[in-house]
């Protein structure tokens, strides 16, 4: 999960109640998030989005607000053969 607000919450614990264990790259997440990571349910990496993120995924969300940073998600994710779905834009995701 690449964004820490209120929609990468949602999408968060929906993949939570799957049985994923998830890791969110954002330099700040929600206290609903934090309340996951306290419970060794999600990881967190506190730091801006690079490319190096997607290192060992097979797949990845996009949640920010910022639409440069989803771009880059989206990009990084095709280019490495990764499934990618980037929240409101159907044309930047896989499913």
């Amino acid at each position: 999960m690449v964004g820490g607000g209120e929609v990468a919450c949602r999408k968060v614990a929906l993949l939570v109640e799957t049985g994923a264990f998830v890791t969110v790259v954002s330099p700040d997440i929600s206290g609903e998030i934090e309340a996951l990571v306290g419970k060794g349910k999600v990881k967190h990496i506190k730091e801006n989005f690079r490319e190096k993120h997607l290192e060992g995924f097979s797949l990845v969300v996009g949640a920010t607000d910022d639409p440069q940073v989803n771009r880059a998600v989206s990009r990084g994710a095709r280019n490495s053969g990764i499934w990618v779905n980037i929240v409101d834009s159907p044309g930047e995701s896989d499913f």
